[in-house]
């Protein structure tokens, strides 16, 4: 069978205020021209890019208090956006933004890099690869050739949430022509890019591990960690062993629990074992990834859902029923809006003020010279409405 790719590109004009969806690579539509060139941004190719305005011309949407509101996020990009009304705006700059999918967790990442491509009021795509009747498909090249893409169309930056260091090489080119590169969620170090923004790994280990030990405060025994025991994945691995590592400094039993990516039931079955047979008996369960909420399922399963306290990571359906039947204590969810929605303004910024610059204005959120820290958002059953509200204004 050949091979075929097809990307699926969501493309966001404030100039023109348009969205369009188009394909790419070897079908076209009709939003793409023969050369392959996002049609919404191919007539601005040899445009005057000139800054044409100055003043106050950049101006936040307002997003009311809430105890989700990240005072230090907050912060930093109105810091951003003091320095950016000093200087003359460029309309002209076009900047792309590129997560995993456009659908699921990524869809709130979107959403945040679109406000702020609005308020930048740039030329602004944002696209993913999306696999279609595809026989061995590289997800990392398929974002290879979209960032090669942006290279020869003249882009001024782009965001990326990595597959895999396939894509190291293109993003390497980017910065040489010139391009700000920075990466999110998913980090590629070993590349050239210029930063990372997301969530932590070992310090939001850290922080499920003491949430549920705080949980269970003097109450010792068997808890299970659901996560990833294979270095292979990095962050995974850094995740799981973080929160193992403050289970058993709170003097817990730990057993960790490899999840199987492939076959949810296996990891289901694989705790239920665990649960009817530990020495000392299971009296907690914590899940860092989206799949948190097989403790629970599991619990019930195994007859002991009234003695096990269970903690999650993430936001899914299934989790949040769980929370709202009192069967999971607690969430850790990722702040993917501010995720997207910071991408843009460092991309922007970047390019205007110079990257020296940004690094003094991000001092706040920076845990090293490359490294933005998004933090977590801890919620629970009597928080949920809260978080619903807040989650709800940023999206208005």
């Amino acid at each position: 069978m050949a091979k075929k790719r097809i990307y699926l590109t969501v493309l966001i004009s404030v100039i023109l205020c348009t969205c369009l969806i188009a394909g790419c690579g070897e079908e076209e539509s009709d939003s793409v021209n023969p050369n392959g060139e996002d049609t919404n941004v191919s007539n601005n190719n040899d445009s005057d890019s000139t800054p044409t305005s100055t003043g106050s011309w950049l101006v936040r949407k307002v997003i009311p208090d809430s105890p989700f509101k990240p005072p230090s996020i907050e912060g930093v990009v109105d810091g951003i956006v003091a320095e950016l009304n000093k200087v003359p705006h460029n309309p002209q700059m076009k900047l792309s933004f590129m997560p995993k999918e456009l659908t699921g967790f990524w869809e709130t990442t979107i959403d945040g890099a679109a406000d702020a491509f609005t308020e930048l009021q740039v030329i602004s795509t944002t696209v993913a690869p999306e696999e279609a009747d595809v026989e061995d498909f590289d997800a990392g090249a398929a974002q290879a050739a979209l960032i090669d893409e942006r290279i020869a169309q003249g882009y001024a930056g782009i965001g990326v949430a990595s597959h895999n260091d396939t894509i190291v090489p293109s993003i390497d080119a980017a910065v040489a022509a010139g391009m700000t590169v920075i990466t999110f969620d998913s980090d590629e170090p070993d590349s050239a890019r210029q930063l990372y923004i997301g969530t932590i790994n070992t310090s939001a280990g850290k922080t499920g591990g003491e949430t549920l030990a705080n949980l269970l405060g003097a109450n010792t025994g068997t808890v299970i960690v659901l996560g990833f025991d294979d270095i292979g994945w990095v962050g995974g691995y850094e995740r799981t062993h973080a929160a193992a590592d403050a289970l058993t400094a709170a003097g817990q039993t730990v057993s960790i629990y490899h999840t199987d990516w492939t076959d949810q039931s296996l990891n289901e079955a694989g705790m239920v074992e665990i649960m009817q047979t530990a020495d000392p008996p299971v009296i907690g369960c914590i899940g860092v990834f989206s799949n948190a909420h097989l403790c629970a399922s599991a619990a019930d399963i195994a007859g002991v859902a009234d003695s096990v306290t269970n903690v999650a990571f993430d936001f899914e359906a299934e989790t949040i029923a769980f929370m709202e039947a009192g069967k999971i204590s607690a969430t850790h969810v990722q702040r993917q809006y501010y995720m997207g929605y910071v991408v843009p303004y460092l991309l922007y910024a970047s390019q205007v003020l110079g990257m020296d610059q940004v690094r003094t204005l991000a001092a706040g959120i920076m845990l090293d010279a490359e490294t933005i820290d998004t933090g977590l958002d801890v919620v629970t059953p009597d928080t949920l409405d809260v978080y619903y509200t807040f989650m709800n204004s940023l999206t208005l």
